[in-house]
């Protein structure tokens, strides 16, 4: 586990998920509601859109970050009286920040109450009525619904958005969205990206379905290559920033990483260098990743002024769903972070993989918003023609254990049958029917269990939610669910703040005494005393709120009281082992690694786990792994007793 600063993703114009309320960065803020409407590109093709939606079933809409997309079109939706007779328009996202923002700037566009015209629906957070007629909610929320009415007989228009993502949800509600549309004419499906394969969502929706694009503003842009292959990226692109500081015309300077410590360090050599630029201008550096708060993000859309260059050190954050202001140059390291299923092995791991054509397409779009720019990829020309066309869908790459669980407890039987839009490898869906047999989630016969029904129910990974019923039944429920709630967010401590709350049986006892200290002290200590101790203590507040919030809302969904009763930590460790004994590992007699009992592969303990300063344990399970080179790096590992 790497307990870092803090921590996830989004929108148009970006945001905090930490709650009910985000803030967007608005760069027509001096101009009034309606003339910031008209001036964003999608109004251009109000009248052709409402058009195509009454004559095809199906609309591919194309257009980039910034266009308006996510929040006119429900609004026009609504203008032009779809919503009328009382059903709803669903727009969906792939995160929950971006559901919940985009349902308070529609509000605010709009002058209703979050809640009532225009509400969100997320995974265990509900703001909703009756009244409610524009709901944006998480893909899979969409999916839920599609479990529990079929047909969708409670809207007229679904409008996927981000689909580019390709996410487990977002092909699936596309392929069950499809068949409700043969026995639903009526049901409108907006398929909506900034960057899509336009001819595959056509072919697959067919004859039925058209693609309108929403054309911006776009200046010339001169892409530029290394000439052999960098050796460190890192090092690459703080050298190209700091030439381009030097040498180059004003203009801000975007830099793409692949995660968020990536981005931190580079900031911070950024910032340690300090240099002027040949016309004395002072470099002014932000960081710009999904774990910021909203006041953090924002300060990266900041005007710097004529005497400063402003560089933006980001994750793909801003590839698609940002466009920062100002930008004239953007380096690009040409790697992103991938989940990747391996079927042989049946692991799967966050690998470190080249960006495809269009991902690289639109990094270089960020330089030539407002003016012409440049880009400089770190990688040689002859490597960009070997990369992929389009980053691979989850389906193609991730587990698809969660996908197999939610389409059999769905009532799908023949999944050779089901229309995906990118088909799982067949040794993949064979390793997940073989994981879910021996969680006890499908009987000899490849049926759905009652087990695996309850599993269903509860949306997380097959694996957690049977450690969350394992802990149910042991007597230990509020603590697994506290455990859950940090599994989702993992970064909530420096690894400075291990040796306060260190636990010698691994990193989930670990998370779980950070979890349990915040609490303590939030039930007690006024906010600006809370914030100090979680500042002494190297501990991200936010994340810990987020995951205090997520501990309750999964207690609730397990209909267990909100006690705070601390369990054994025995139990707690055997309903962890209870969901995830496929991922568990023995140490080698050498001392010097593990291999995985499941297959028998080399495996080895992230320098980030607290078990890795002490003496090794003879068996362990973990919950996340990290490819390093040609290394498995297991994160989240705790102790355990064998045969537990």
């Amino acid at each position: 586990m790497s307990m870092s600063l803090a921590e996830d993703d989004d929108k148009e114009l970006y945001i905090d998920d930490s709650g009910c309320t985000g803030a967007f960065y608005n760069p027509r803020a001096s101009l009034s509601l309606e003339q910031q409407r008209q001036a964003l590109p999608v109004y251009r093709v109000r009248s052709h859109l409402l058009y195509l939606l009454e004559i095809k079933q199906t609309l591919v809409l194309v257009g980039e970050a910034g266009s308006g997309k996510s929040t006119q079109v429900p609004q026009y939706l609504v203008e032009t009286g779809w919503t009328s007779d009382g059903r709803q328009v669903c727009v969906t996202q792939p995160r929950r920040v971006s559901a919940v923002t985009l349902a308070s700037r529609v509000c605010d566009e709009a002058g209703w109450r979050l809640g009532e015209q225009c509400g969100y629906a997320v995974r265990f957070a509900d703001c909703r009525s009756q009244a409610t007629r524009v709901l944006f909610a998480t893909d899979g929320v969409l999916v839920r619904l599609l479990a529990r009415d079929p047909l969708l007989q409670d809207f007229c228009v679904v409008m996927v958005d981000e689909a580019h993502e390709r996410t487990f949800h977002t092909d699936l509600a596309l392929c069950l969205l499809r068949k409700v549309q043969r026995r639903r004419p009526d049901l409108r499906v907006i398929v909506s990206s900034a960057t899509i394969d336009a001819d595959a969502y056509l072919k697959f929706f067919g004859d039925s379905a058209a693609c309108l694009s929403v054309e911006g503003r776009q200046y010339p842009v001169d892409i530029h290559y290394s000439a052999s292959p960098v050796p460190c990226y890192m090092a690459a692109a703080l050298d190209t920033v700091l030439a381009i500081h030097r040498r180059c015309g004003p203009g801000g300077v975007l830099v793409f990483l692949t995660g968020q410590e990536e981005v931190l360090r580079l900031v911070q050599q950024l910032r340690e260098a300090a240099i002027k630029s040949s016309s004395g201008q002072q470099l002014k550096v932000f960081a710009l990743y999904g774990g910021q708060s909203a006041r953090q993000q924002l300060r990266a859309f900041e005007n710097v002024g004529q005497a400063n260059r402003k560089v933006v050190v980001a994750t793909n954050l801003a590839e698609t769903s940002v466009t920062v202001p100002g930008i004239r140059y953007v380096v690009d390291c040409g790697f992103q972070k991938l989940r990747v299923f391996d079927p042989r092995t049946g692991l799967e791991s966050l690998a470190v993989c080249p960006v495809s054509a269009s991902a690289a397409e639109q990094r270089a779009g960020r330089a030539g918003r407002t003016q012409s720019g440049a880009v400089y990829r770190l990688y040689p020309e002859s490597e960009a023609a070997r990369q992929l066309p389009h980053t691979p869908a989850e389906l193609e790459r991730c587990d698809p254990s969660p996908l197999l669980l939610q389409l059999l407890s769905m009532g799908v039987r023949d999944l050779r049958r089901f229309n995906f839009l990118s088909a799982p490898a067949p040794g993949a869906m064979a390793r997940a029917c073989e994981l879910l047999r021996a969680l006890g989630a499908l009987d000899s016969e490849a049926r759905l269990t009652s087990l695996g029904a309850r599993m269903a129910e509860l949306p997380v990974a097959p694996m957690l939610a049977r450690s969350l019923l394992a802990g149910a039944e042991l007597g230990c429920g509020a603590d697994i669910c506290g455990l859950a709630a940090c599994l989702q967010h993992r970064r909530n401590a420096s690894r400075r703040a291990k040796r306060t709350f260190a636990c010698q049986e691994g990193d989930h006892l670990t998370m779980l005494n950070a979890l349990r200290a915040y609490e303590s002290r939030a039930a007690t200590l006024a906010p600006q005393r809370l914030s100090q101790w979680c500042a002494k203590h190297f501990l991200s507040q936010r994340a810990l709120s987020r995951a205090s919030e997520l501990r309750r809302r999964i207690q609730l969904a397990l209909g267990l009281p909100d006690a705070q009763k601390v369990s054994d930590y025995r139990l707690i460790l055997r309903a962890l082992a209870a969901g995830h004994f496929a991922q568990a590992a023995r140490l080698l007699p050498s001392g010097e690694r593990y291999e995985s009992l499941r297959g028998g592969h080399p495996l080895y303990l992230h320098p980030g786990s607290v078990l890795h300063s002490e003496r090794w344990p003879q068996c362990v399970v973990f919950t996340d792994l990290e490819s390093a080179g040609d290394k498995f790096m297991m994160e989240s590992v705790s102790s355990v007793e064998p045969g537990l």
